[in-house]
């Protein structure tokens, strides 16, 4: 679910830009910072999918994939506050 609505904002946000600038990259740091946190979604959806109940390395990458997206969305707000500011 959260997913889907990580990546379902992630093209709204492309929509917005290039409906209003005219291009799809014209704020290159915020689009690939937005890429990175798509794909890190994405990656993190397929590692969840491999955890089982009995012991599984699965779970120790899936955390740290979710720090990383944590991580990365602060850089995101950030870049995206400098935009509007």
């Amino acid at each position: 679910m959260f997913v889907i609505l990580g990546c379902a904002g992630y093209l709204a946000g492309i929509s917005i830009v290039y409906l209003d600038k005219g291009k799809m990259v014209q704020y290159p740091s915020h689009f690939i910072i937005g890429s990175l946190i798509a794909l890190s979604l994405i990656s993190t959806f397929l590692v969840s999918k491999k955890i089982r109940v009995t012991k599984s390395g699965w779970r120790a990458l899936h955390f740290v994939l979710g720090i990383l997206i944590v991580c990365i969305y602060l850089v995101q707000v950030f870049l995206g506050l400098n935009i509007l500011l």
